[in-house]
């Protein structure tokens, strides 16, 4: 489905009931067949983090990606028409949408706790002509205790993980 990207990071302070939506996942669908998203997962950070569901926004938007929005689900994306569920929407190759813009994957959360944790990676489970597929990609949500100082939590997460 993607060209994976490298490994990334970002991080929030861990303050309980802060919900917001990570959107630093694009749906770079490569191939001539569009794909049914199956499923999402969020991987590790259950200690802090509460994964929420998952979302699409086609490519008619004007960023590629905003990484963070301070609320779940988002009210709207600049540019786009609509928000869609992740789950049974289909998504078509990037070279045949507007401007060769991908999909991109909104993510929602909310803490939970006042703890350090990371989520490890997404995984996307999908269909293409009847087949199943999945990728997981490398992207780190460090939650940072509001005992520890920011800059170091996510130093030692990029260190250790």
């Amino acid at each position: 489905m993607a060209d994976l990207p490298g490994r990334e990071m970002w991080g929030v302070v861990a303050k309980p009931g802060y919900t917001f939506t990570d959107g630093d996942e694009v749906l770079n669908l490569r191939g001539r067949d569009p794909a049914t998203i199956v499923s999402v997962e969020s991987l590790g950070g259950s200690k802090a983090f509460q994964f929420l569901g998952a979302k699409v926004v086609g490519p008619k938007r004007f960023f590629t990606t905003i990484q963070r929005i301070d609320r779940w689900p988002p009210k709207h994306i600049r540019g786009a028409r609509r928000i869609m569920d992740a789950v049974g929407q289909t998504v078509t190759p990037q070279h045949t949408n507007w401007h060769r813009q991908p999909y991109e994957l909104l993510l929602g959360y909310r803490v939970i706790a006042d703890t350090y944790d990371v989520r490890t990676g997404v995984r996307v489970v999908y269909r293409v002509d009847g087949k199943t597929f999945q990728v997981t990609w490398p992207d780190l949500l460090v939650a940072c205790s509001t005992s520890q100082r920011f800059n170091k939590c996510e130093d030692h997460a990029w260190a250790t993980t």
